[in-house]
């Protein structure tokens, strides 16, 4: 059997160094991304707008119980002033037809 010789191996093209190159290269930055896109920094900013969200919520139902509290007070103002009109009505009746 006859020695090979070393310089008779054939080399493998650049363009297909280049490629494998770029394929290792990708593969390591998808990987990488892969790893990182299930951070906690992913789900802090979908938790942020959620509590945004709740805070408004929260703001808007004390906002509806003051106006509630508001309208009741107007219902309780306006019944008494409704009151101290027909008293007064009532009065100016007697004393027109008393005279």
């Amino acid at each position: 059997m006859a020695k090979k010789d070393r310089n008779n191996i054939p080399k493998s093209g650049k363009i297909i160094e280049g490629f494998a190159g770029l394929g290792f290269d990708l593969m390591r930055h998808w990987l990488h991304d892969l790893k990182f896109s299930k951070g906690p920094g992913k789900n802090d900013n979908i938790e942020r707008h959620f509590s945004d969200l709740e805070h408004m919520l929260i703001r808007l139902e004390d906002r509806l119980n003051e106006n509630r509290r508001i309208i009741e007070d107007l219902k309780a103002k306006i019944y008494l002033y409704g009151l101290i009109i027909i008293g007064l009505l009532i009065t100016v009746a007697v004393q027109i037809f008393t005279h």
